[in-house]
């Protein structure tokens, strides 16, 4: 199974730097997506957001989501903190967690996502972790609070990935945010 992942961010209007961050990591047959969205905008909301991809980027994805969350949290202490969803995925197994206000919905399959009350870097949230399966069809829709929750995932059906993701940023993008969606597509190795 192979993963065609697309994104679209934008920083908050009249900011030149976003707080999000997106990272998609593969090692091995383990596939890391994550969507960081550092407390308020700008700059220094852009700094952390780059520390928590950094820290990401040198976790082991053999160790589990809570191991890569409680680095992602250590990282981040001292600074303003930030919200992430991360999702572990494994030859058709799905393993993810939420922290703060960045979310999942899951298309062609039934996740249990339950956010984790919490700032990662200031407050240690009590961890919901999800575990679930995907096969080729599925789609999984990762956004930051820039981005409305009030979207139906049925106006994307048909559409690409690439398609989708941009459909989510120029429809339901927050004007007062920093945005980010990233849409990820599993189908048949070809």
């Amino acid at each position: 199974m192979r993963m065609v992942v697309e994104h679209r961010s934008r920083p908050c209007p009249g900011e030149q730097a976003s707080g999000d961050a997106i990272l998609v990591r593969h090692s091995g047959k383990r596939t890391l997506v994550a969507v960081v969205d550092a407390l308020g905008h700008g700059p220094e909301a852009a700094k952390v957001s780059a520390a928590a991809v950094a820290s990401m980027e040198g976790a082991p994805l053999d160790q589990g989501v809570e191991s890569i969350l409680t680095r992602l949290h250590t990282a981040l202490r001292g600074s303003r903190g930030a919200a992430a969803m991360l999702c572990l995925l494994h030859e058709g197994n799905v393993e993810g967690a939420g922290v703060g206000n960045v979310d999942l919905r899951s298309v062609g399959t039934r996740l249990p996502v339950r956010l984790s009350a919490g700032i990662l870097g200031s407050r240690w949230p009590r961890l919901h972790v999800f575990t679930g399966v995907v096969q080729p069809g599925h789609r999984l829709i990762f956004f930051s609070d820039g981005i409305s929750q009030r979207f139906s995932t049925e106006v994307l059906r048909g559409r690409s990935a690439q398609e989708a993701a941009i459909h989510l940023l120029q429809h339901h993008a927050s004007p007062i945010d920093d945005a980010t969606v990233l849409v990820a597509d599993l189908e048949e190795e070809s």
